[in-house]
């Protein structure tokens, strides 16, 4: 009861109040002096009685926030966990997009962080991004190791990733989850509008989305793919850097570029070889 009861109290309030008792006991010191000894003593109890009031409402609201961060902790571990159960069910079906999505969580983790989002926002943005090619699982495994270009059939069969992904998480409760379901069908969406699935443009895509979509193209071009050699990070910066306005967001783009050397810790030390910071 006296939970619910602080519910509807801000720490501003409470302060206030005990402001006020303070106050309050000091205007009794002024009655006294004038002699009104009835009318201090019900002054000086209803004084007291605020102070404590406040003070038990402090203590809860105190105790109230421990409990909401803790559970916030609790519900990070959680999707942490079933990330980690999905994950492996990509491994399953193909180790290099599973390889591929851990490399996705750190970079989307790190550059949401350059983007000034809150840190809770970037640790869930860390486990959800490595779901964004969930999709895959349902897409053929001979047309992911196909050593040469794909046919527009083809093409379209590894398109289909995005609703397969989508159909996977959707409805799913937990905000981890809620956060992968947003990046698996975003991550595709082009900032001129020409991406797919819907067709959004700018800041219609979401920006879980527009990261998740910079860290996806790097990554994938910095590492070795069925189809071709990976390309040095500072052949694939460039990359960003010429499609930004076109299929990036130019702000996320210029956040990469500024951590970039951070990003590049993320792989192994003969990638960072390749590149003269």
């Amino acid at each position: 009861m006296v939970r619910q009861l602080s519910a509807g109290f801000s720490w501003r309030i409470s302060l206030g109040a005990l402001t006020g008792g303070i106050a309050w006991i000091g205007l009794c010191d002024f009655i006294a002096a004038q002699g009104h000894l009835n009318v201090l003593y019900l002054i000086v109890l209803n004084g007291i009685y605020l102070i404590v009031i406040t003070a038990i409402l402090l203590r809860v609201a105190d105790a109230d926030s421990r409990t909401k961060r803790e559970q916030l902790r609790q519900e990070q571990l959680t999707g942490a966990e079933v990330v980690r159960r999905l994950a492996q069910v990509a491994a399953l079906h193909d180790g290099d997009t599973a390889l591929h999505c851990d490399r996705i969580g750190s970079l989307a983790f790190e550059l949401a962080r350059e983007m000034g989002l809150a840190s809770e926002k970037c640790e869930m943005l860390r486990h959800a991004a490595v779901l964004h090619d969930l999709g895959k699982v349902g897409v053929d495994r001979a047309i992911l190791a196909k050593p040469g270009p794909l046919t527009q059939s083809e093409k379209e069969e590894v398109r289909r990733h995005v609703e397969l992904g989508a159909a996977i998480l959707e409805g799913a409760r937990h905000p981890v989850l809620e956060v992968a379901l947003v990046a698996i069908r975003t991550h595709h969406e082009w900032w001129d509008g020409r991406g797919y699935p819907q067709g959004l443009t700018g800041n219609e895509i979401p920006i879980e989305g527009r990261i998740v979509a910079v860290c996806d193209v790097f990554d994938a071009l910095t590492t070795q793919r069925p189809y071709r050699q990976a390309l040095g990070p500072d052949v694939a910066l460039e990359y960003l850097r010429e499609a930004s306005g076109v299929q990036f967001d130019p702000q996320i783009v210029d956040a990469f570029e500024r951590c970039f050397p951070r990003l590049l810790e993320i792989y192994p030390q003969e990638v960072c070889k390749a590149i003269a910071l």
